[in-house]
């Protein structure tokens, strides 16, 4: 689904990309990565409250009512992202700059596309970890923006008792993974 945004130049977009920086994320990434252990299962970080944008997208998408009202990291998370997509990546290195890790509330905020994640089959995505209200695996949703590439945030769809959406991943590619 594309999503209504403003239209912004390629230069406009690349300076706001550049400006997103979250330092509290970066250090929260820098702390998690310190720590070794079930001690980082434990660590949180509130990336962002959920703007009328994103809940209007995810609530169309869903058909429901979305009573989260945070998007959340785990430390469990950051690590997931870096030994897939850091330095030393097991898929790619497109997050070895952790800078571009801490962009991931301008993309929640500014995605081009949001639409879940299809496997090769066709089938809908689902997270092993997270579960949904119905306590069934919670899909996973894809916020998209286009800059050298494409940067994509994989969220869980888990509107839990907590209030939030779980960011569990993010990653750049060349292609836009909701377009076939």
């Amino acid at each position: 689904m594309t999503s209504q945004n403003n239209q912004k130049s390629p230069e406009q977009i690349a300076r706001e990309y550049e400006a997103a920086v979250d330092p509290g994320l970066v250090e929260f990434i820098e702390k998690v990565r310190s720590i070794s252990g079930d001690k980082v299962n434990k660590l949180e970080y509130e990336v962002s409250v959920i703007g009328e944008r994103q809940r209007n997208d995810y609530e169309k998408l869903m058909g429901i009512p979305l009573k989260a009202t945070h998007n959340v990291y785990c430390g469990s998370e950051v690590n997931h992202t870096v030994n897939r997509h850091g330095a030393d990546g097991d898929a790619d290195q497109s997050m070895s700059d952790i800078r571009d890790i801490a962009r991931i509330g301008y993309i929640l905020t500014d995605y081009d596309n949001i639409g879940f994640a299809i496997d090769k089959n066709g089938s809908t995505c689902y997270s092993s970890k997270y579960k949904s209200a119905n306590n069934k695996p919670s899909p996973i949703m894809l916020y998209v923006k286009r800059i050298n590439g494409f940067h994509i945030v994989a969220q869980t769809v888990n509107d839990s008792k907590r209030k939030r959406l779980y960011v569990i991943s993010t990653y750049k590619n060349k292609n836009n993974p909701l377009k076939n």
